[in-house]
């Protein structure tokens, strides 16, 4: 799939500690580079480490972007071992349900190995881009 100029994208993340991750971004412009297709992305959470009122603007991977995931509605809650994604740190990050109390979740992250809590307000269910399309997982 082919991204446009001006669309609302998430880009994955692949640094260290951050793997797995995915951030809001606007493409700014395709780059196509010996056959190769990259992005210029500016990012909606993310700024310029020297400057913190300027937003992050990078050159990213064709195979690191995916559009927005559509939304689900999800009135019923959470299972435990229930595959979401959570919102923290600027970005949406994987993870599994291990347990409620009152409308907050605990979650574990295979990524980072932490477990944390989280209120119901921060989740949505997990999502694949897959083959250009998006994979539910209930």
């Amino acid at each position: 799939m082919k991204f446009l100029k001006n669309q609302k994208v998430e880009v994955c993340s692949k640094e260290e500690g951050f793997v797995g991750s995915f951030y809001e971004a606007t493409i700014l412009n395709p780059i196509y580079d010996n056959k190769q297709v990259f992005y210029e992305v500016e990012y909606k959470n993310l700024v310029e480490e020297k400057n913190e009122n300027k937003p992050l603007v990078e050159k990213v991977r064709h195979d690191e972007v995916r559009p927005l995931p559509p939304p689900v509605v999800n009135e019923r809650g959470y299972l435990v071992d229930e595959l979401v994604e959570v919102f923290d740190n600027d970005g949406w990050w994987f993870g599994t349900i291990t347990g409620k109390t009152g409308c907050c979740y605990s979650v574990y992250f295979p990524t980072t190995g932490d477990h944390m809590e989280y209120h119901v307000s921060c989740l949505r269910p997990h999502q694949d881009w897959v083959q250009d399309k998006w994979t539910s997982y209930k």
